[in-house]
């Protein structure tokens, strides 16, 4: 189904599968697929856990869960991210300073760059 055919219901949240390794061969693929099948959330002994994010911020682009093995982790980094109290660090100019500071050359002298060749003996 389509999430515009149906406008009334909201679409399902996303389930993510965090694996902590793969299958070697075909009889651990078969193993994989059996835990995963029916299972919507939870832990998968020996293979990882499987969640669930919103559809509302997979929509909007939010695949934090995709990134943090654990559900926990990507909930607090997700509220984390998103805490009032947090300003851009393209806001304060910082990254501007940083730049700046970068760019001059340090009273020890110049540092090793792409122009830098090894002397040949």
């Amino acid at each position: 189904w389509c999430w515009g055919d149906m406008p009334s219901t909201p679409p399902p949240p996303t389930r993510i599968v965090s694996l902590d390794r793969l299958p070697a061969d075909e009889a651990e693929t078969d193993q994989l697929f059996d835990s995963l099948s029916g299972r919507e959330e939870g832990l998968l002994p020996g293979w990882g856990e499987i969640s669930q994010w919103p559809a509302e911020r997979i929509r909007a682009g939010d695949w934090t869960a995709a990134v943090w093995r654990s559900p926990e982790l990507a909930s607090a980094t997700a509220r984390f991210a998103e805490h009032k109290a947090l300003t851009p660090l393209s806001s304060s100019g910082l990254a501007q300073r940083e730049r700046e500071r970068e760019s001059k050359v340090h009273k020890t002298g110049p540092t090793l760059s792409v122009g830098y060749r090894r002397a040949t003996v």
